[in-house]
């Protein structure tokens, strides 16, 4: 495949898997989005996105991201983003783990360290209940 020419997919429509270098999705649904470079969703969604670059949504959404690049949404939104880092304009996301977050007239459920103190606390209350009514072996 050419890496300048992106796999587009445009018009109504729903795809299970749209996999290429480049993908750009239109007008448009995906169950999985898998692309060695940048992704470009304009007024669609999907359920999960592995992107090799950057990704960049605008009016659409997805449920979980993994980017080893840039994650930029503009009037969307996301359940779990995973990102070099990730900037939102408009926009929702449930959970966003990067070094770099921006949320511009935006919401975030959990942030790095919000993330990282609900499952501090998690593994703190398995790790008592194990201490008082694990199992003793013999």
């Amino acid at each position: 495949m050419n890496d300048e020419q992106p796999t587009t997919v445009a018009r109504s429509g729903f795809f299970p898997i749209v996999s290429g270098d480049a993908v750009d999705i239109r007008h448009a649904g995906a169950g999985a989005i898998l692309a060695k470079g940048d992704v470009h969703l304009h007024q669609g969604g999907a359920q999960m996105l592995r992107v090799g670059g950057d990704l960049s949504i605008e009016q659409g959404g997805a449920q979980t991201v993994l980017s080893t690049g840039d994650v930029n949404v503009r009037q969307g939104g996301m359940l779990v983003a995973v990102g070099r880092s990730i900037e939102v304009a408009d926009g929702r996301v449930g959970l966003a783990l990067s070094p770099r977050v921006s949320l511009t007239n935006s919401r975030a459920l959990l942030g790095p360290a919000q993330a990282l103190a609900v499952g501090a606390g998690f593994g703190a209350v398995v790790a008592v209940g194990r201490l008082l009514f694990g199992r003793r072996r013999r």
